[in-house]
């Protein structure tokens, strides 16, 4: 059995073009069923590519054989070879974060995902509950942001206010735990900040929808100092949108450069919309 897709590739090159195009399909829809029996654990198969004139046939080859024409991939030894999960991520961008954790991922979950279940935060909260780890995933753009937390979220006791009263700034839950964030963008395969699961400093809001501040729902990232030569930045998320722009609420994400103690609201702010985020949860 050829398990290298492109030995797999070179050798059926050579007999592939002078078969019938049923025979030549079967042949390759075999061959990735076999690469999928053969995968090892935390690794992307990548279906067969076939010249226009087998796509029919391999289709309906595929069809018979089980597997669908897309990448897969095998989270452990005894698991199946399932498409990713994630409607933001490929296969080889997910198992490149998965591997990134260092930890043994025996299935995914998808906890939460905006387009089904609303884009508020407390939507989010919701969903997520207490669960641990965490995987978030934004696309805007075409491009992918997220990050993963070896917790889970902790948002403070949500406080009651008195009968007309206004709200006030928004309360956070501080704490730190190992995270890892990371940007791809297209279908590029992700760049990690930092390089490994490290610990790093997350800020929770409490569950509240309210626009209070400048202050996004959600943050990660690295205390610094301000400094032009570091690269580490942090991740926000449920971000008060712009004004007027109501459209936008609950899809405003952001970047922020490093700063000391708390972040400086609305300092060097790159700003960017969602049009779908996804959590996931991680089991080992």
């Amino acid at each position: 059995m050829i398990t290298n897709l492109a030995d797999t590739v070179k050798r059926l090159s050579h007999y592939l073009p002078s078969l019938p195009p049923d025979v030549s399909a079967v042949a390759l829809a075999s061959d990735f069923a076999g690469r999928m029996c053969a995968a090892t654990p935390i690794s992307v198969v990548d279906p067969p590519y076939a010249p226009r004139r087998l796509k029919a046939s391999l289709m309906a080859a595929m069809e018979r054989h089980g597997p669908a024409m897309e990448p897969t991939m095998r989270l452990h030894g005894d698991g199946p070879c399932i498409p990713s999960p994630s409607v933001i991520a490929s296969a080889s961008q997910l198992m490149a974060v998965l591997q990134k954790t260092g930890k043994k991922i025996t299935r995914i979950e998808l906890l939460y995902k905006g387009t089904v279940h609303g884009f508020k935060y407390t939507d989010m909260l919701h969903r997520v509950g207490d669960a641990s780890p965490l995987l978030f995933l934004i696309r805007a753009n075409g491009d992918i942001h997220g990050f993963s937390i070896d917790t889970s979220l902790q948002p403070p006791p949500e406080r009651r206010l008195p009968p007309g009263s206004r709200a006030g700034h928004r309360t956070f839950n501080r704490y730190e735990a190992a995270a890892l964030i990371f940007k791809a963008f297209g279908a590029s395969p992700p760049t990690f900040q930092p390089h490994s699961l490290m610990p790093q400093c997350i800020y929770v809001s409490q569950a509240d929808d309210r626009p209070r501040d400048s202050a996004g729902g959600l943050m990660v990232g690295q205390l610094g100092s301000f400094s032009s030569l570091s690269t580490h930045q942090w991740l926000e998320l449920w971000t008060p949108p712009p004004f007027g722009s109501v459209q936008a609420a609950g899809r405003c994400c952001g970047r922020r450069p490093p700063f000391g103690i708390f972040p400086v609201m609305g300092y060097q702010m790159h700003m960017f919309v969602s049009d779908e985020v996804e959590v996931f949860t991680l089991l080992q």
